[in-house]
């Protein structure tokens, strides 16, 4: 079975393309539980005429923490495959069959198959697609090992899960996909981008609003601090932004890189003293999110 979790923040008429998509795919092994953190009205009825669909209402958790419910809060079978993406995407042609094709192909060649990423298109203009379905048309069927890959969608399976965890619940919004690839690579999990699987995601990058950006910059700066392959990143990281913020006169954004990394290093620095001796993963719970039902 393969459980598509939509975590929502948009009104329906934004959400509707994605969830009638999923909803009329030709494969009797997909179900959707989709995750409002809006509360609007609208989703809440239009949502529940889905037969395949499973509707959950929160009160703005964030992205990360309202998937680490959905996870929670079911008991799965060993053999589920979990598609975690925003509501704001939308897959382009056979998008999505691509990626879970391409997925059980790479798992019946490896054994330690971590996030599997569909390509990313950064505006849903019709320009935009055609000029990036140009580049990508002669990698049909290829798919490549990366780093780093948005969680807007992640395909991964029941074991991953398992040995990793869920999202880091400190991130209410970005970082948290960072945090989890790296989380994961220390385990030795590899991550994967298809090519010719085409999801359509509206961005704005960086954020306009200035807290956006600031939350973003912290956030970031705290995945590389909690980055369990590397000791000294999170360190460089934050130095190189406090030094170019004071160094520009920038003072609310130096205030900001600061207490948002002082208040990641007060709460983590027992955690991963801890792993960094490899202590069993079960001895995290609050970032192990998924142990008492996966």
């Amino acid at each position: 079975m393969i459980h598509c979790i939509v975590v929502g923040y948009h009104k329906w008429r934004e959400v509707e393309a994605l969830v009638g998509q999923l909803a009329s795919l030709e494969m009797d092994d997909v179900w959707i539980h989709f995750a409002d953190n809006l509360g609007d009205s609208e989703i809440i009825k239009r949502v529940k005429v889905y037969p395949n669909v499973t509707y959950y209402s929160f009160r703005n958790i964030g992205f990360g923490n309202a998937a680490n419910h959905i996870l929670r809060s079911n008991q799965w079978p060993e053999d589920s495959l979990f598609v975690i993406m925003n509501d704001d995407i939308l897959f382009k042609g056979n998008g999505f069959g691509h990626l879970v094709n391409t997925y059980n192909k790479i798992s019946e060649r490896q054994d330690n198959v971590g996030v599997v990423s569909p390509s990313f298109v950064a505006s849903r203009s019709s320009e935009d697609s055609s000029r990036y379905f140009q580049l990508s048309k002669f990698n049909q069927g290829i798919y490549t090992e990366m780093i780093f890959g948005p969680a807007a969608c992640w395909m991964v399976n029941y074991t991953f899960l398992k040995k990793v965890g869920g999202f880091y619940p400190g991130f209410f919004m970005y970082g948290e996909d960072l945090e989890l690839l790296n989380r994961a690579s220390y385990y030795g999990f590899k991550h994967y981008l298809v090519h010719d699987s085409l999801v359509l995601h509206d961005f704005d990058y960086p954020p306009k609003d200035e807290s956006l950006r600031l939350m973003k910059e912290t956030n970031l700066i705290a995945a590389h601090y909690l980055d369990l392959n590397s000791r000294w990143k999170g360190h460089v990281f934050a130095t190189k932004g406090l030094i170019v913020s004071f160094s520009r006169g920038q003072f609310t954004r130096f205030k900001f890189i600061f207490l948002g990394y002082l208040q990641f290093f007060l709460k983590s620095a027992t955690l991963r003293r801890a792993k960094m001796n490899h202590k069993s993963p079960q001895d995290f719970r609050y970032i192990q999110p998924l142990s008492s039902n996966i």
